[in-house]
């Protein structure tokens, strides 16, 4: 899904917000597919634990069995969308995105094989996570200075996979943002930035922190 919307957007150049639309569809039927949610995040401030699994509602779609947790679900929704935007919008400069990528699924693989012992179906999450950081450094090459190959909205697929691999392999939200905490503060950075110039947080500019680099 991810990629027919990248070709789409490559082909028609999309409105912003109708492929915002498109790619919380992608994450939509991905999480009702695998049955996957965030049920819970560390508060960080007092470290308490706070739960968005205590209402739920199970459902039976053509045979197909998924439990729908709605503050679970929305927040799962809501921090893929910003993930699969925020390292789109890092895709800019020669290396930048592939480094990235590949040292945040090295890590998540990592994490996962330490969770062998519990969980040995881990070991597919740490295949998978190690199989992206391949893709992404067989790129790398030709995607360094001075680059033949960008990744374009392509960006968006690694954007999906790397926060559903980060909560199958129980980082959840705290690793992950720490890992990827460049990419994080120029999205806050820059969304804080177009609205106090009053322009639309999804439209594009050339104000993000590489470009300034």
């Amino acid at each position: 899904i991810t990629t027919l919307i990248g070709l789409t957007d490559d082909k028609k150049n999309i409105n912003p917000y109708a492929r915002l639309f498109l790619m919380a569809c992608a994450i939509v039927v991905t999480l009702v597919l695998t049955n996957l949610h965030i049920f819970y995040f560390a508060n960080p401030f007092n470290g308490t634990t706070i739960r968005l699994d205590a209402f739920s509602i199970p459902l039976t779609f053509n045979n197909l069995k998924f439990t729908f947790l709605p503050l679970a679900d929305i927040f799962t929704t809501l921090w893929i969308l910003w993930f699969m935007n925020m390292l789109s919008w890092s895709n800019a400069v020669d290396g930048q995105f592939s480094g990235m990528v590949a040292i945040t699924c090295v890590i998540t693989s990592i994490l996962a094989l330490r969770l062998l012992k519990i969980d040995p179906e881990q070991i597919y999450v740490a295949k998978l996570a190690a199989i992206a950081a391949g893709a992404s450094l067989g790129i790398l090459p030709y995607n360094w200075h001075p680059s033949k190959i960008m990744w374009g909205f392509g960006a968006t697929t690694m954007g999906l996979l790397i926060p559903i691999l980060s909560i199958m392999a129980g980082t959840k939200v705290a690793v992950a943002t720490l890992v990827l905490i460049v990419p994080v503060l120029d999205a806050l950075i820059t969304i804080l930035r177009r609205i106090l110039q009053k322009k639309s947080p999804v439209w594009g500019d050339r104000g993000h922190l590489h470009h300034r680099l």
